[in-house]
């Protein structure tokens, strides 16, 4: 939590010296009442409980609640000293404005500075004091082409899910890869099914977890130490595995170990629809984009093509011949019947046109020219004409 020294000065100045409140008092006796409760219920984190469905109310979860309040606070009573300050000095209008002009000058000069990356014995007014995390040199990120993994799915990463420690990390190797964490995600990114225990050596509990990494397409197994008793599991070993990219992001030094989890369905997988078996040679080609996903099946039968991402609302077909379902009431399904044409190859795109973003560009668009009709005033022209005319 960093405010400026201005700002801080400012508010401990409102504080030791009461004069300086006598004309900033809150007209009603209650207020400081609402003020203390509404305080209390941020503070502790019971909006985060009663309205979880309301976008970014999560975010703020934790300790980072505390420090956004005191911010605020300090920040408003800095204000409010800086008013005090400007009633009783008795400037006038253009001293008023000089003054609050170098006051907010040097505020934006010391959070710039504050934010600055942190030099090794500079002085403190240069370099910077102030940080959430150090910069680097040479960011981890630089190793992406040097990463052996990425190398060794190149040729099926569109089809492989990685199950890897380190949230979102695994996907600079191309892959998709599970645990997600994308602070403001859906809730089953954060559910118990996302949990795996490699720990236990029970069988039963091993079929469970095995049956939940196959339903969610987990083709591999990236760990930070090997499995109790890996026999009992239906995975192949391949080896231990040094990775540049990642083990520089997790600061790790010792290997990792890669397992092949078997009768895996895959991120992708085509089943004929009677047998409901997977035809192995049916994925032909996979394109991945952030907004479009594109896949060729070889189907001379009726087939189920499954995609084991989300069916997240906007994602839609862009053949409407084709019947999309939902598979396990999570993942996308669709039905693929034999066409006319003598080619068995058909092709299945989604794309991500969610109604919210035309609904927001339509509210956008209607506000902007509201705000473009009050900057030129039309009203006022418009009446001034009517007068003229009358």
């Amino acid at each position: 939590m960093y405010v400026g020294i201005v700002t801080l000065f400012l508010a401990v100045l409102v504080l030791l010296y009461p004069r300086l409140r006598r004309n900033h008092r809150f007209q009603h006796p209650w207020s400081w009442f609402l003020l203390a409760v509404c305080s209390l219920v941020f503070a502790t984190g019971w909006p985060v409980v009663w309205f979880p469905w309301v976008p970014g109310l999560n975010f703020f979860r934790g300790p980072g609640r505390y420090s956004m309040i005191a911010a605020l606070a300090i920040s408003l009573l800095g204000g409010a000293g800086l008013d005090a300050l400007l009633e009783r000095t008795g400037f006038k209008l253009r001293g008023r404005f000089l003054l609050t002009s170098v006051v907010l000058l040097w505020s934006v000069v010391d959070l710039w500075s504050a934010s600055r990356q942190y030099d090794f014995g500079i002085a403190p007014y240069v370099g910077r004091k102030v940080f959430y995390a150090v910069m680097v040199n040479h960011p981890p990120l630089q190793f992406r082409n040097e990463s052996s993994l990425r190398h060794h799915f190149a040729d099926t990463a569109a089809t492989v899910r990685l199950y890897a420690p380190g949230a979102n990390l695994p996907t600079l190797l191309g892959v998709s890869a599970l645990p997600v964490y994308l602070g403001l995600g859906p809730e089953i990114y954060e559910s118990e099914a996302m949990k795996v225990r490699f720990d236990t050596v029970d069988p039963a509990v091993i079929q469970e977890e095995c049956d939940r990494l196959r339903k969610f397409g987990v083709t591999h197994l990236l760990l930070e130490s090997p499995l109790p008793d890996a026999q009992k599991w239906p995975v192949i070993e391949r080896g231990q595995w040094t990775d540049h990219l990642l083990q520089s992001a997790l600061a790790k030094r010792t290997p990792f170990y890669l397992y092949e989890v078997q009768d895996s369905p895959g991120r992708i997988s085509l089943m004929d629809s009677s047998t409901r078996k997977i035809i192995p040679q049916g994925i032909r080609h996979v394109t991945i984009e952030p907004q479009r996903v594109r896949v060729e099946v070889d189907c001379d039968r009726d087939c189920t093509l499954v995609l084991r991402d989300l069916d997240y609302p906007g994602w839609r077909l862009t053949d409407s011949g084709q019947t999309p379902f939902q598979i396990e009431g999570l993942f996308r399904g669709v039905r693929i019947t034999p066409g006319l044409s003598k080619t068995t190859t058909q092709t299945v795109e989604w794309i991500y046109q969610p109604r919210s973003v035309f609904l927001g560009a339509f509210i956008s668009a209607i506000t902007l020219l509201g705000w473009t009709c009050c900057a030129i005033n039309v009203p006022g022209r418009l009446s001034s004409l009517m007068f003229h005319k009358k």
